[in-house]
């Protein structure tokens, strides 16, 4: 599906020192429209002698919001020829009017790197993480798996975390925790199904939630190198900052690549809203928290697909899949300390893109 050789003697790279930008396109028009929810609303109906519970939630209020230190002083180690250096572009200048510590563009469909600004190692993904998550779960177990959810793997979640609004004896499938991971964000849905896939690999449903944690995450850290990954590691399935959590933008195109060429992965990472009936009884709404996919929203663009938002105290990042001119590409930006920076980031590289094809008569 992806090979790590293509992808490495393709890509074209120029590094950009970490500035802040003196110049910047201006996308914004204003203020903010898009209106955020602090508190949600539960609404208990009864059907048929059924109790349902229907919660609204606004995503992304208080995504992996922590003061948490984050580690920096992380070794890794990119492949020798990454990065290639790479004659200047259009898109590369654009990077320096970029928000994002650390950005990247690249055309999934030629299979190059357009260009980077940052190092490009040590990136600490937040949400992003929740990518990695949904593949090696996806390849360990059924999709159709139904999941109870326990009281030690919720006990798991950090505070301030974004949640999907998952409690104790719901019962989901694979699927819908995916889907409340994508959608919401949801750092219990990702608990759930590590502690739940940790469980089922082993075949002791009677092991501890941080035991099966932390052998999803093991395999987790096995399975990134199967794929070609070779300066990443994780310690946690939602992202939420801890030590040992880090990734390269060498590593992000890989899994960026297979997430968005994953039919289920995919499909949640491009809906907006939708009402989703647990195993269990229950039913929410859940709303997508990449503000770019929803019409409503001042930041929306038409020719961005998913991928994943992510936020920690410092650390705002997206990570965009994006069809211009019948081609995808793969944009990541993180490291930015407003969440509507990395919108306004998105943006600028996008145009840039359009500015590109436009000139290459593409």
């Amino acid at each position: 599906m992806y090979r790590l050789a293509a992808l490495i003697l393709s890509i074209s790279l120029l590094l950009v020192s970490c500035q802040s930008p003196s110049e910047r396109l201006d996308n914004t028009g204003g203020n903010s429209s898009v209106t955020t929810i602090a508190d949600t609303t539960e609404v208990i109906t009864t059907e048929r002698n059924t109790t349902t519970e229907e919660v609204t939630t606004e995503a992304e209020t208080t995504e992996n919001v922590t003061t948490e230190s984050v580690t920096t002083d992380i070794e890794t180690t990119a492949p020798d020829d990454f990065p290639p250096e790479i004659a200047q572009s259009d898109i590369s200048d654009a990077m320096l009017g970029l928000y994002a510590q650390n950005a990247f563009v690249y055309n999934s469909t030629d299979d190059v790197l357009l260009g980077i600004k940052g190092e490009g190692i040590n990136i600490i993904p937040a949400s992003i993480t929740k990518l990695l998550t949904a593949l090696y779960a996806l390849q360990a177990v059924p999709e159709d798996l139904v999941i109870t959810a326990t009281s030690d793997a919720l006990s798991l979640v950090g505070k301030n975390s974004s949640i999907a609004y998952i409690k104790k004896d719901f019962r989901l499938s694979v699927s819908q925790l995916i889907q409340g991971m994508m959608m919401p964000s949801g750092n219990d849905a990702a608990y759930v199904l590590a502690a739940g896939v940790g469980r089922y690999i082993s075949n002791d449903q009677s092991m501890s939630a941080t035991d099966a944690v932390d052998l999803f995450m093991s395999n987790l850290n096995s399975y990134a190198k199967s794929i070609g990954c070779t300066g990443t590691h994780y310690s946690v399935p939602d992202g939420l900052a801890r030590e040992n959590h880090y990734t390269s933008t060498h590593d992000l195109i890989i899994v960026g690549k297979l997430a968005s060429e994953h039919p289920l992965i995919s499909k949640y990472a491009n809906t907006v809203s939708e009402k989703v009936y647990y195993k269990s009884g229950q039913n929410i709404t859940w709303n997508n928290s990449n503000y770019l996919i929803n019409p409503n929203s001042e930041y929306y663009s038409p020719y961005v697909n998913g991928l994943k938002t992510g936020s920690l105290s410092g650390n705002n990042c997206i990570y965009v899949s994006a069809v211009i001119n019948d081609k995808t590409y793969l944009i990541g930006i993180f490291g930015c300390s407003e969440k509507n920076d990395r919108y306004d980031d998105a943006h600028l590289l996008i145009n840039a893109i359009l500015e590109s094809t436009k000139e290459a008569g593409g």
